[in-house]
């Protein structure tokens, strides 16, 4: 696939679509050439820069090499890009989260609350980020309104 994905970038060279990009770059995180997939990603967000999937890569990447700073900015791009889907702001919250940032960790799942009310595991991770900050009675009220939302569902 990497071969492949690196012959269609040669022929196109900057005007291989963003997918070429990305999927490159995932096949390099596959095979543990992280240092290679930043770079795809890093194109992809250059030649792309209203894609949304190229933020997410490299936000996640940043994350998991513990480079928070890049992560939260990539983050911050793509709730920009994606304002209203849950994904994305669960995606920074989860990254504000990892980085220690727990008031906005715990803000971010607020308004991901507000996207969609019935997401038990928002509570459950808001409640995290409560026990973090010791405002253990905010943290007990979010782990009973996710009981509450999974009994509802199991009903």
């Amino acid at each position: 696939a990497i071969s492949d994905l690196s012959r269609a970038i040669s022929i196109k060279g900057d005007k291989a679509n963003r997918e070429t990009w990305i999927g490159r770059g995932d096949c390099y995180l596959a095979t543990d050439h992280t240092d290679l997939a930043i770079k795809d990603y890093d194109r992809a967000v250059k030649l792309h820069p209203n894609f949304s999937g190229g933020y997410l890569r490299r936000a996640q990447l940043n994350c998991e090499n513990k480079h928070y700073d890049a992560a939260i900015n990539d983050a911050d791009q793509l709730v920009k890009l994606e304002p209203k889907q849950g994904w994305a702001v669960q995606t920074r919250a989860m990254i504000l989260y990892e980085a220690g940032r727990y008031k906005a960790a715990i803000d971010d799942y607020g308004q991901l609350i507000k996207i969609s009310p019935s997401l038990d595991r928002a509570y459950i991770s808001r409640a995290r980020a409560y026990e973090k900050l010791g405002q253990f009675a905010l943290a007990a009220k979010d782990r009973e309104k996710a009981r509450q939302i999974s009994r509802h569902m199991m009903e």
